[in-house]
């Protein structure tokens, strides 16, 4: 109104808001160090630039330190070190990021990442480069080497051999992307996929690899966030929506089998071609109804327009999607859930900052949540709905001197069975606990309008 002024001032402790409750005018006397000040300036005339010849100085990246990160991971029973590194130009008009990870059986992720910021639209690139090995002892029905028991109960005893596997996927993600307003977000971008597999057998049979997935897609995608804004949006949302839609074009290749190259004298892939439509989506609404309570509901949908081999399948499951239930436990080609979250405060520190040895809480944080879901196949009259429900507990924190971190661990419990008959295999889960705990430098959030992840997911198939 005019007759207050609200500032920040830095103290000892960090930034703290003031207000000055008159204001009143300053004294000119007091608004210079130097007596007379105008009177000391020396005088300058106008330089003569009519002669002067003159051209566009193109900007030329000068970049920033490369700075690198640990990355402590534990991945399927294996303990799995590595690193995330960063460095941007000055003015970020090149920003780039990476990881890599590595285990004791030489297993690794890698990821790299590029945003060139020159140009109005971003020109991005996304890189993985991931390696799976194992390894497994057969039977060998062509070799006997004994017998158990005598008779007609006899049962003969086969000599084994092994196999070792080896798994590595690429994929590349380039395009472009483009803010529409300040809360609208465009991407136009294609996904190009390779996946090869390598047998070593230890019974003296060579070696063979093959590839066994070739693909690519042409993605559209568009999001809007409009999440009211406020210190807490990371950990505890308060208010508005986000929605997202992403439309792609596959065209995939999928090995089928093999067949004999004349010419080469050796085994040549053969592909089943699956092209089809893909459309994922999502709706998350946020309503503060009392206080610091916000009730969330949202929506999530995915859609292929056709039979596909089940590698290529959307999935209902898992971190993003019913917590009750294992990633691989609901899909198919169409996917819906529904999920209602309560979130509620549970602490927030007030006035001095308070320190647990390197590590500065900011926020702690409770969710109820409850979810209604379905994969399936072809019609919908194949739909089987199913239940979970669980809690989760939030943390927010600051390490060391600036180092966001975000600490979860959610508990839930899947309130139907689940039977999964896939490629002659029946798989029945039923009702259980599932737990989740993260420690990341953000709260996971579902990606917007495709919670459905890339290619990459089906490694683990």
């Amino acid at each position: 109104d005019g007759t207050k002024i609200a500032f920040s001032r830095y103290e000892w402790d960090g930034y703290k808001l003031a207000l000055l409750e008159q204001i009143t005018p300053v004294d000119r006397a007091n608004m210079t160090y130097i007596q007379n000040y105008p009177q000391t300036i020396p005088k300058s005339a106008p330089l003569d630039t009519s002669s002067t010849k003159t051209k566009p100085e193109i900007y030329k990246p000068t970049f920033e330190k490369t700075y690198f990160l640990p990355r402590l991971a534990w991945d399927y029973g294996k303990f799995k070190p590595g690193f995330y590194a960063y460095t941007s130009d000055y003015i970020e008009k090149l920003n780039l990021f990476g990881g890599f990870a590595i285990n004791g059986k030489a297993d690794y992720d890698l990821y790299l990442s590029a945003d060139y910021r020159q140009l109005p639209p971003v020109l991005f690139m996304d890189f993985y480069n991931i390696v799976r090995q194992d390894d497994k002892r057969f039977d060998d029905t062509y070799k006997i080497i004994g017998q158990r028991g005598s008779g007609a109960t006899a049962e003969p005893i086969y000599a084994t051999y092994g196999i070792k596997y080896k798994f590595t996927l690429y994929e590349l993600d380039v395009g472009f992307r483009y803010n529409i307003d300040e809360k609208t977000v465009a991407s136009l971008y294609t996904i190009m996929s390779r996946y090869n597999a390598a047998l070593d057998f230890d019974d003296g049979t060579p070696a063979f690899g093959y590839t066994y997935f070739k693909g690519r897609s042409f993605v559209a995608s568009i999001v809007q966030s409009a999440i009211s804004r406020s210190i807490t949006n990371d950990i505890h949302p308060a208010g508005g929506y986000q929605f997202g839609v992403k439309v792609q074009k596959a065209q995939n290749n999928f090995i089928e089998g093999f067949t004999v190259n004349a010419e080469k004298l050796t085994l040549q892939e053969v592909y089943v071609p699956y092209n089809y439509w893909q459309i994922d989506a999502s709706f998350d609404y946020y309503y503060k109804w009392w206080r610091d309570f916000v009730v969330a509901p949202s929506a999530v949908i995915g859609y292929i327009d056709r039979t596909v081999d089940p590698f290529f399948h959307l999935y209902a499951g898992g971190l993003y999607g019913m917590r009750g239930y294992s990633f691989y436990s609901l899909g198919g080609t169409r996917t819906a859930i529904a999920q209602l979250k309560q979130q509620m405060p549970i602490w927030r520190p007030e006035g001095k900052k308070q320190w647990l040895g390197w590590i500065h809480p900011t926020d702690l944080y409770f969710n109820l949540f409850g979810d209604v879901g379905t994969a399936f196949r072809g019609d919908v009259e194949h739909a089987k709905w199913v239940r979970d429900a669980g809690a989760e507990i939030r943390f927010g924190a600051v390490s060391g001197y600036s180092f966001p971190t975000a600490i979860s661990f959610a508990a839930a419990r899947g309130l139907d069975r689940v039977t999964v008959v896939e490629n002659n295999v029946t798989t029945v889960y039923d009702p259980d606990w599932r737990f989740y705990f993260t420690i990341l430098f953000g709260f996971t959030q579902p990606p917007t309008g495709a919670r459905t992840p890339s290619s990459v997911h089906n490694l683990s198939k």
